[in-house]
């Protein structure tokens, strides 16, 4: 057995050694060859800048494993990985942070001869998997991907926490199994233009997101959050570990349910700040990331570095301004450090440009250039770990589903009620308001199957299918799009169906994988306590009436934090639209800026987008700003991120092809 740590990548700069964050990758010949130095060197060269705390490899046998080491909590500082168990049966290499530490210390026995101090996560996740195999992972809380060589049974065991915060990518090229964070630290060859997905391309351009497994390459997969994989010489073997389902809660009253989420929620966000480094917060007006700061404002989470906040603001762009929310919190928070960055005349190219560079595939994030410069504000500051909201909505569950859950349980007087609220008093629009509701949660119930089979398409996605090639949308795709967009939850859905859609639909690994490349560009770590599985069963769990009443969404939520937010932020019912500042970025700022990536767009993408369609669509919003052509500036946006890719992708073929004619 081979084992080599190195403290700092040879020949990596300053510049990009300040720019890392952590990840794993490694691989695994099935036939028995040995795992060479070599092949692990050449995984490692594209993702060096994310050990900023050294990159550990081991090598045994027909295994190679390796850890590019980031230290954010006190454990952290322990961890030698990859690292080789005390039994010498067992290798592991873990990216991520396991929550219930105290609870794996005592159920796996380490407590009878090792100081809790003293034990690492991966010391952990090693002892559970001795105990439990392959059920391990049910016994584990917290963000992670990890890989497992368990040398007894000859095989690889992979793992990925419930939410997919950490990504988790994977080529079986036949005789050779590879891993990694990164699609960069995959082979050349999985990542060639030869494998491009259409289908992926497709559903990128029309929905974003269809599945958890799919990648703009053929060769190349995700593993899916809550899911496991098992890699042996002859088989690879899949299994999900984790479904959400109710919970038992205790008590029956409004005030211990807000109690409960009061103590889960506060958990959920001291799990997030173990770190010996200064922790952020990004904040806004709305209650996500009010609730978070909140949280730490208090003093049982006080640190010895002040906690910061991080917001944009606008002078000229009042309508997205929220200051005047914030600036409540803050008041009542006077330990909290803020840091407010103007963002009406942010430079959206160098960011969009920026953004590019770092992904491996065409991507979607209009309104994410305000937030990258943050970041860089975030990373002077010498912050390591940074909270966010994302999510917060979806998670908790705006109660949406709770009017057909009344309808089908009888509850006529609490069904008005609410209609009559959102129908603004307006008696003809509640009478025809509660009957479409009560229609539409029977039909729903009873007759789904034959509702699955209208398989309507919604207004967006049929304009966009409008701009697209015909040529490329075979029967075969549109039974798949329409496929899906049959069983999203529409009118009529209970809310248990709808919350589940919500907090555990593709789209959100899709953003936590963009979200994690992109802080991790800066040395910072992604927190996100809504992503917390205790929190969101609980909310889950939660009666109809308590996720929403008298028109308020996350009733329970609001309640039991109002005690820690101002009412002008804790009952504010309605969200900041930021459309005005992203016209203003790609259209008034630089009114030419997507014209002339349009203009110098690759070829290749009028496969896929009718040229004749395009232009008119870049016309169209040019002369427009209603809320129709937003759709189509993100549409722009999509073509322009996807026709940077083709390029790069299709330059690099071009020039390995070129060097393979010369003599």
């Amino acid at each position: 057995m081979l084992i080599c740590i190195k403290n700092r990548p040879p020949g990596l700069t300053d510049k990009y050694w300040n720019f890392a964050m952590s990840a794993l990758a490694g691989l695994y010949n099935k036939d028995g060859r040995p795992a060479t130095d070599d092949q692990l060197e050449a995984m490692i060269r594209p993702l060096e800048y994310r050990g900023p705390d050294g990159i550990g490899r081991i090598v045994q046998g027909a295994v190679g494993l390796v850890y590019f080491m980031r230290f954010d909590t006190l454990e952290s500082r322990k961890e030698e990985l990859p690292a080789v168990s005390r039994c010498k049966r067992f290798l592991i290499t873990l990216d991520g942070r396991i929550d219930n530490r105290d609870e794996l210390y005592a159920s796996t026995g380490m407590n009878r001869n090792r100081r809790r101090a003293e034990v690492t996560d991966s010391e952990l996740v090693v002892a559970a998997y001795r105990k439990w195999q392959q059920e391990c992972v049910k016994h584990l809380t917290g963000e992670f991907a990890f890989v497992i060589w368990d040398e007894e049974r000859q095989h690889l065991f992979c793992a990925r926490d419930c939410f997919g915060v950490r990504p988790f990518y994977y080529y079986n090229s036949g005789n050779t199994f590879y891993f990694a964070t990164e699609i960069k630290g995959l082979p050349p060859e999985a990542r060639s233009s030869h494998h491009i997905s259409d289908y992926r391309i497709l559903d990128y351009l029309i929905i974003g997101v269809v599945d958890q497994q799919t990648t703009f390459f053929k060769t190349i997969k995700r593993l899916k959050p809550a899911h496991t994989m098992t890699v042996s010489s002859t088989k690879s073997t899949f299994s999900c570990y984790w479904q959400l389902k109710q919970r038992r809660l205790y008590g029956k009253k409004d005030r211990d349910y807000e109690d409960e989420f009061a103590f889960l929620f506060r958990n959920a966000v001291k799990r997030r700040i173990r770190s010996d480094y200064p922790v952020g917060a990004f904040l806004s007006g709305g209650i996500d990331s009010s609730s978070i700061v909140a949280m730490l404002g208090q003093k049982e989470c006080e640190k010895k570095h002040p906690f910061r906040t991080y917001s944009g603001v606008f002078d000229r762009l009042v309508e997205c301004d929220e200051r005047v929310y914030f600036h409540h919190l803050l008041k009542r928070y006077p330990k909290l450090v803020s840091c407010e960055i103007t963002a009406d005349e942010l430079d959206h190219i160098a960011a969009d440009l920026e953004i590019g560079r770092v992904e491996d595939e065409p991507y979607m994030a209009p309104h994410f250039f305000m937030q990258w410069h943050l970041l860089h504000q975030v990373a002077q500051d010498g912050v390591r770990i940074i909270l966010d909201g994302h999510g917060g909505d979806s998670m908790m569950s705006h109660g949406y589903g709770v009017l057909a859950d009344y309808a089908l349980s009888g509850s006529l007087f609490r069904l008005v009620k609410e209609v009559y609220i959102q129908a603004s008093g307006r008696l003809t629009r509640t009478f025809k308001n509660t009957a479409r509701t009560i229609r539409d949660a029977y039909r729903w119930k009873y007759y789904r199957s034959g509702m699955d089979k209208e398989r309507v398409l919604d207004p967006y996605c049929k304009e966009i299918l409008s701009f697209l090639n015909k040529k490329v949308l075979t029967q075969e795709y549109m039974d798949r799009i329409t496929t899906f967009y049959a069983e999203m939850p529409r009118s009529g859905v209970t809310e248990k169906e709808y919350h589940c859609h919500a907090a555990l639909n593709s789209f959100h690994s899709w953003v936590l994988e963009f979200l994690e490349r992109q802080y991790a560009q800066r040395n910072l770590s992604i927190a996100l306590p809504f992503f917390d599985r205790d929190l969101l069963e609980f909310s889950y769990s939660l009666p109809p009436r308590n996720k929403r009443r008298d028109g308020v969404d996350r009733y329970t939520m609001r309640k039991a934090l109002s005690d820690f937010i101002p009412p002008e932020v804790s009952w504010r019912n309605a969200k900041t639209i930021f459309d005005s500042s992203l016209f203003s970025a790609y259209l008034k700022n630089d009114a030419f800026w997507l014209g002339k990536e349009i203009d110098k767009s690759h070829e290749h993408i009028y496969t896929y987008i009718d040229s004749s369609k395009l232009c008119a669509v870049l016309g169209g919003v040019r002369n427009s700003r209603t809320p129709h052509t937003l759709n189509q500036l993100i549409f722009l946006q999509k073509a322009v991120s996807l026709s940077r890719w083709l390029w790069r992708l299709l330059s690099e073929r071009d020039g390995c092809e070129q060097r393979m004619r010369l003599p």
